[in-house]
C-alpha cells in the first residue's frame, strides 16, 4: 500500500474541527496544515479521505484511534 510520509510534522493537536481538510500554509510552498483522523497512534498513521499520511513525528499522549488531529508539515512524500 502507498502511503505519504509527512516531512517535518510539527504542531500536532487535537482538532477542534469537524472534518478533514487540507490547506496550504503559504502560496507556492510545499508547506500544508491538515485536519485528519488518526489510523493508527502507534504507528502516527493518519487518513484524509482516502489518503494515507504517517507522520514523522510522535502523536502526543492522550490521543486516541478515530480521533481528529491537527498538524503542519514542510512537505509530503510518497513513499
Amino acid at each position: 500500500m502507498k502511503y505519504f510520509i509527512a516531512f517535518m510534522s510539527k504542531i500536532i493537536m487535537l482538532s477542534y474541527n469537524e472534518s478533514m481538510n487540507i490547506k496550504p500554509l503559504i502560496d507556492k510552498t510545499l508547506a500544508h496544515k491538515f485536519t485528519a483522523i488518526v489510523e493508527n497512534f502507534l504507528e502516527g498513521a493518519v487518513r484524509v479521505g482516502s489518503i494515507l499520511i504517517e507522520l514523522d513525528s510522535l502523536i502526543p499522549a492522550g490521543i486516541e484511534d478515530g480521533m481528529l488531529i491537527d498538524f503542519e508539515c514542510s512537505r509530503l512524500d510518497l513513499w
